[in-house]
């Protein structure tokens, strides 16, 4: 209840009026209507609902019909959109009317089958091979897949084959009766589907050759001019959503082999599968809290999605709503000051931190970086290093100190002018292509560096090459680098310090090293 005074010179009360209803939250969904798309989109709807949306479902109608009602404005939102090939027909003369906010599946593709004795296993091998099938390629029809008719007409063309298409019922019994007779044959068909698991002896082609080597992936797409009737929450959960080929599959199966709704099939997955679809609001279940005790309230009936509390946490003290799953937060212990005059006690102190390297640092300390490369630093003016040398500067007579002694071991007088810095004979340097014998072996041969390279890169053709993964050297191992990750040198080239020690054999091969 509010209550409101008048305060310019009145005293009356406002009428007592009870609190607004929460405003009215519609939203229009759709999907094609195709079975394996009408339960992945009961996900999203249910996920909707929970957020307090009125959802309008349209999965009843071909691809053909329901994109033009989406882009008309009588669709808000179409889960499934496989993209960027399937059901881009539709969408690319709109794109600047709708937004890709989430993906409902990794991928929904055109696939080619063909019975399992029949020998190839691409369709660059069925090209070569289409001498032993039937002239005959059998498609879905277009109702359920349009993308299968256009993709197997044109397959069809390419090789002279004729091309049919047929209902699914119609697909399974064809299909049975031809490998019944040991035919050679070709299907268009699509992934994920129930006809994959309920189908046997067909195997699908790897795609090698265009357009089968496409791939899409089933999205979720929302009007531009719907978008602000969805808060950044919902936009969030969207984005998160992701039911995946396999348990779309599976919904699919029970759709057609049980006679189950989609919207029933979704139900019951939604409640199989609590924990990730809970995740999907950033809900997080922790498996060692202790259980909720006995609900001593009225019993109340859950929505099908998981009605787990969401994005209020009760204050500490408080008791949930009956019938709800999650226990409360876990209240802290108040904290003591304790009396004047005592003295509060110590935390016990913490294990030494170990470094990399093996040694330790007490407790406060800070430790040293770890240890890197020295940096190539620039000689005086008339020096001429050859690539690769390292050297430390001339000093400056200017930045010393009194009495100090210059590289030479003499004393400049006061006035006198040092001589350039001699130039160092020209060295052979390992760290040249040309110095290591296995990087001329794989013809490198210049002046350039390759042991490192001037990145700092240790190539493998390099004389004292150390093999990269921490786990084949020592000195990671004993730092705790025990994995398969590279530490000589890492993947963005620098060359750890447990890297000088070397436990594995090395067999140098031309231009390779190769860990035995």
């Amino acid at each position: 209840m509010r209550l409101s005074f008048v305060l310019m010179g009145l005293s009356a009360a406002e009428p007592i009026r009870p609190a607004d209803p929460p405003p009215e939250k519609p939203l229009i969904v759709g999907c094609p209507g195709v079975s394996f798309h009408q339960v992945a989109n009961w996900v999203v709807v249910r996920a909707l609902e929970r957020k307090g949306y009125t959802v309008d479902v349209v999965d009843n109608m071909p691809h053909r019909d329901m994109y033009p009602k989406f882009i008309a404005g009588e669709i808000d939102l179409v889960t499934g959109t496989d993209l960027p090939y399937n059901h881009a027909p539709w969408l690319w003369n709109h794109t600047d009317q709708f937004a890709v906010v989430g993906t409902v599946n990794e991928a929904t593709d055109i696939v080619l089958g063909v019975p399992s004795y029949a020998g190839p296993a691409s369709v660059s091998e069925l090209v070569s091979a289409k001498g032993d099938f039937t002239t005959e390629l059998l498609s879905l029809d277009e109702d359920t897949c349009p993308q299968c008719v256009m993709m197997g007409q044109d397959f069809a063309d390419s090789l002279g084959f004729t091309m049919r298409q047929v209902t699914p019922s119609e697909f399974q019994s064809e299909i049975q009766e031809r490998i019944g007779n040991q035919e050679k044959f070709v299907v268009s068909w699509y992934v994920p589907s129930y006809l994959q698991v309920l189908v046997s002896g067909i195997v699908n082609l790897a795609g090698d050759v265009e357009p089968w080597n496409h791939h899409n992936a089933g999205k979720i797409v929302v009007r531009r001019d719907s978008l602000e009737k969805l808060d950044s929450d919902t936009r969030n959960l969207l984005g998160a959503l992701f039911i995946g080929n396999d348990a779309i599959q599976q919904m699919d199966v029970k759709v057609n082999r049980d006679g189950l709704e989609p919207s029933a099939v979704a139900d019951s997955w939604i409640e199989e599968n609590q924990d990730l679809c809970n995740s999907f609001f950033g809900i997080l279940r922790n498996p060692d809290a202790p259980a909720p005790g006995p609900s001593t309230g009225p019993s109340t009936t859950s929505a099908p999605y998981p009605t787990h509390a969401i994005e209020t946490t009760p204050a500490a003290g408080t008791t949930p709503e009956p019938g709800t799953t999650r226990a409360p937060y876990p209240t802290p212990a108040p904290e003591t000051t304790p009396a004047a005059g005592t003295t509060p006690e110590q935390l016990p102190s913490p294990e030494p931190y170990t470094t990399p390297a093996g040694t330790t640092s007490e407790l406060g300390t800070t430790l040293a970086p770890y240890p890197t490369f020295v940096p190539k630093t620039t000689p005086a003016a008339g020096t001429t290093p050859e690539p690769g040398t390292k050297h430390t500067p001339y000093p400056n007579p200017a930045t010393l100190a009194p009495g100090t002694t210059p590289a030479g071991g003499t004393t400049p007088e006061p006035g006198t002018t040092l001589a350039p810095y001699p130039t160092p004979a020209p060295e052979t340097t390992s760290a040249t292509c040309a110095a290591n014998a296995a990087c001329v072996a794989v013809g490198l041969t210049g002046n350039d560096n390759c042991c490192p390279t001037d990145d700092g890169m240790l190539l493998t053709c390099c004389d004292d090459h150390i093999p990269s993964s921490c786990a084949a050297n020592a000195g990671c191992v004993e730092a705790g680098l025990t994995d398969n990750n590279n530490c000589c040198p890492t993947d963005n080239g620098v060359q750890l310090a447990c890297c000088d020690q070397i436990s594995v054999a090395e067999t140098a091969q031309v231009g390779w090293v190769q860990v035995v």
